[in-house]
């Protein structure tokens, strides 16, 4: 990632740091519902979720433009935190065990991603991303 500013003078850096908090603040909300109805999670589960938002940032990452002009219309981030909430309390009453594994491994993942990119100051698979895209150009 680079520094370079963006429309809204914010840096992809920056950006990244809002949507970790975001993200924080959704799986605390989360955290609180399911310590509420006193929910046991499924261990594999929240792994298989964690290691799954790794995957599909990995694949977001190569549509980079795409996926920012989507994130950045206004009602997108407070209705992706409106359905995470609704996920969870439902979730509550139909299958707790996996709806909470899966959202606590999700949210606890990226945040992780988001932290490790933050500290490293890019993603550590950036040799990886550059293989795909010079594959991706030799196929077209």
């Amino acid at each position: 990632m680079t520094e370079e500013g963006m429309a809204d003078g914010k840096t992809r850096r920056e950006r990244l740091a809002d949507d970790a908090v975001l993200a924080a603040v959704a799986l605390a909300i989360v955290v609180g519902i399911g310590f509420a109805v006193e929910v046991d999670v499924h261990t594999t589960m929240l792994l298989v979720a964690a290691g799954g938002v790794v995957g599909v940032e990995l694949l977001l990452s190569r549509r980079v433009a795409l996926v920012r002009s989507v994130w950045e219309r206004p009602l997108v981030r407070p209705l992706a935190v409106t359905a995470v909430v609704v996920v969870a309390v439902v979730g509550a009453f139909v299958a707790p065990s996996l709806v909470f594994a899966l959202l606590w491994g999700g949210l606890g993942g990226y945040l992780a991603l988001a932290g490790t990119v933050l500290l490293l100051g890019g993603p550590p698979f950036d040799g990886l991303l550059a293989r795909l895209r010079a594959e991706d150009s030799d196929e077209n």
